[in-house]
Formats: C-alpha cells, sequence, structure tokens
C-alpha cells in the first residue's frame, strides 16, 4: 500500500479527536505505517516518493505516535517493542530526552539496551562518549541476539538486520573511507537534519580498532546464514510470511557478508566460502552471484566484482570518504561520495538521487513473483486499504 495512503489514513485518526481507532483495526493501521516505512526489503526504501516522505515532520510524528504505543502495552519492554523503538528512533533521528527516560524507566535493571538508551539521549559531543555508545550499541546487539529466538517476545529479524546495518554505518572507521549500501547510507542520511553536516555525522577516526565489532558481527552473520532451520522459525514467530521473506533475509545477511570483506580484513574468501554452500547460493538472485564470482577472473578486483553484484539488485555500492583523494579502488559501479564536497544532507541526496534517469541502466526486479503471488498481493493491499477507508468513510456518515 502507498505510505502516503497510509499516512493521509492516520492523519484523519489523528484530527479526529470525537474518535478513537482500537483493537485489531488499529493494529493494522500502525503495522502498515511500521511496515512501510521500514519495508522487509530495504530496497523498496529506494523510492524518492518515500525517502520525500519520511523527511517530513509528520512522518516523524507518526513515527513517534508507535512509540508511545508501546509504552501502553506493558510494564517492562520486551525484546521485540525495545528492537522495534530502538529501530524506530534511529530512523527518526535524534530521540527527545523525555523519550528516552520513558523508554529506560521500562527496561530492567540489567537490560543491555538501558545504557545504549541512556548515552543516545546525550550531548555525545566527545570522541569518547561516541565510542560508548557504539560499543554499547553492539553489546546490546549481540546479547539480544545470542538470546533464545524461541521466546514469544524475541526481536524481529528485519529490526535486528536494520540494527546491523545501522552500526556499520556508526561505527568509526579508521581507514578514512568506508563501504556501505545505498539503502543504508539513505536510510542513516534521513535521519539527520536537512542542514546538517555529513562530515560531522559520519565519524572516521583512525584510533579507533573496529575489529572486534566486526569480528562479532560476521560470527552473528554466519550463524544465521548457516541455519535455515533456525532462520526459519525466527521469521515464523515474528508472525512474518517465510515464504516471501526468508530469501530476503538471506540476501540482506549475505550484502552484510559482502560489507564486512570490504570493510575489515575478513579475506573476500570468506563471502565466496558461503556462496558455495547450495542451501544458501539457492536463496539468492542468480545474477547477483554470477556477479560476485567475477572475482575469479584476472583482472577483476573484489571491488569491482561486489559492486557489480550490488548493482544488478537494485542498491549499488556506496564508498563514502572525508579525503579529497579519490581512493584507487573506486568502482564504476559503485557510488563516490567525498564528505568534503558536500555542505549538507540534503546536496548528498541529490547526488544519490539524481534528476535525469537512465531508464535502459534500471535494476533487475528485486524478486520474481508468479502471476498468481502479484494476484494475492494486489488483492491484500486493495483489501487492507479498502477495510481502512471503510472505517473512515462510515466514521463520516455517522457525524453527519
Amino acid at each position: 500500500m502507498c505510505l502516503s495512503h497510509i499516512f493521509d489514513i492516520s492523519s484523519f485518526f489523528i484530527a479526529a479527536k470525537s474518535f478513537d481507532l482500537e483493537g485489531a483495526d488499529a493494529s493494522k493501521l500502525w503495522d502498515s505505517i511500521e511496515l512501510s516505512t521500514f519495508p522487509l526489503d530495504t530496497r523498496q526504501s529506494l523510492s524518492e516518493n518515500l525517502v520525500s516522505i519520511r523527511q517530513t515532520e509528520h512522518s516523524k510524528k507518526l513515527l513517534e505516535e508507535i512509540i508511545w504505543r508501546n509504552f501502553n502495552t506493558v510494564r517492562k519492554l520486551a525484546y521485540g517493542q525495545i528492537g522495534r523503538i530502538v529501530m524506530i528512533i534511529l530512523g527518526s533521528g535524534k530521540p527527545k530526552l523525555d523519550l528516552c527516560k520513558k523508554i529506560m524507566g521500562q527496561l530492567s535493571y540489567n537490560n543491555p539496551w538501558k545504557r545504549f538508551i541512556e548515552i543516545l539521549g546525550r550531548e555525545y559531543a566527545s570522541s569518547n562518549m561516541y565510542e560508548a555508545l557504539i560499543d554499547e550499541f553492539h553489546k546490546a546487539l549481540r546479547e539480544t541476539y545470542y538470546i533464545d529466538l524461541r521466546r514469544n517476545d524475541y526481536i524481529s529479524p528485519n529490526c535486528f538486520v536494520y540494527l546491523i546495518e545501522r552500526l556499520l554505518i556508526m561505527v568509526p572507521h579508521s581507514q578514512g573511507f568506508f563501504f556501505t549500501t545505498k539503502s543504508s547510507l539513505v536510510e542513516f542520511l534521513i535521519s539527520l537534519q536537512s542542514d546538517a553536516d555529513p562530515s560531522s555525522s559520519l565519524v572516521m577516526d583512525k584510533k579507533y580498532d573496529p575489529s572486534s565489532i566486526m569480528n562479532s558481527v560476521f560470527d552473528m552473520i554466519q550463524r544465521s546464514l548457516c541455519n535455515r532451520a533456525a532462520m526459519e522459525e525466527w521469521i515464523e514467530n515474528s508472525h512474518i510470511d517465510c515464504k516471501y521473506y526468508f530469501p530476503v533475509l538471506m540476501l540482506r545477511f549475505f550484502v552484510i557478508l559482502c560489507l564486512l570483506c570490504l570493510n575489515s580484513d575478513l579475506s573476500i574468501d570468506a563471502v565466496l566460502e558461503h556462496l558455495s554452500v547450495p542451501q544458501i547460493r539457492s536463496q539468492l538472485p542468480r545474477k547477483f552471484c554470477e556477479g560476485i564470482l567475477r572475482v575469479r577472473h584476472n583482472g577483476i578486483s573484489y571491488v569491482d566484482a561486489l559492486a557489480g553484484a550490488f548493482k544488478v539488485i537494485g542498491d549499488p555500492l556506496v564508498i563514502v570518504a572525508s579525503t579529497e583523494k579519490r581512493p584507487k579502488f573506486v568502482s564504476p559501479d559503485a557510488v563516490f561520495i567525498n564528505l568534503r564536497s558536500f555542505s549538507c544532507r540534503n546536496e548528498i541526496m541529490e547526488t544519490l538521487f539524481p534528476v535525469e534517469r537512465n531508464a535502459s541502466t534500471a535494476p533487475l526486479p528485486m524478486r520474481p513473483a508468479s502471476k498468481s503471488d502479484i494476484k494475492d498481493r494486489i488483492k491484500l493491499k486493495l483489501g487492507k486499504l479498502g477495510s481502512y477507508l471503510g472505517i473512515v468513510q462510515k466514521h463520516r456518515l455517522d457525524e453527519k
């Protein structure tokens, strides 16, 4: 369903003080807002319409409303709720202090997220405070991941992967540059103010050693890729369509694996070894796999191979640098962003979304779908939109 339609419907209910949407209808509406804002397949977030809406104050208010609604359900927040709240906060910008205090008040004293939320609500101008924020973020993610995923209150895979992707952008980069995907960078930029200086928001610290975080994330990604049964159970326990989402999740995990290779000392062999596993490769787009395997050809660097593979799935590789000198490993299939060339967030957005487009270079479809799949999805979306519009129309008639 179009996010703009969902937001319009939401605005009506918020404005209509005489009418409270409750129960199943409320859950459907707010779940639709969350899922449309943070889609299961992050490549869908590259829609310029969605990016434009996400940057509005109205969008931020709706997302904040979702956070506050999580507080009304239980005294102490479950891991699933915490993951959802942190995802929304990081996707909306720096949280207000009163919101952070409210979250901390509903976390148990030994909850791994408590310290992270505490630091997040502060002004972390010093490098030591920022490093503490990153370390607590990593610690909370790691402890959350290794909790029994069979628990009903476990974090959803969509929230978890989103937070891992954000961690890999936020971690200080000691080389003066880093690799990411267009979707991850856009998601990060959306959380900034329009006039924010991007060079001060992305930390390049030569003294910081991110190896322990990179190794830890690699362990989690490797464990996820190699345990299909656990991943399917995780998806089903999160009430997500496993048939649709499993290959999407596997691709997101594999893209993270590739980024770990590009941003750390991890060898490209780790990527090739996992790609050789039939149960992993069978879930990935064929042309994506073929693009990566080009690295075996003479004269093809692993940066070129991965950039080509990312391009073919519609989520280009982005090289973000803080130096004026153009790195020697820039690939023609990658987007190069020199932070010193931009004075604000919006200028980077204009580079990532140029006005002129070449239709002949359009990416492959995100995921092939049969005619029956397409019909089912259309019926589902029309049914949801119809039910919401029906509720709105009924209330308006009642008011008359």
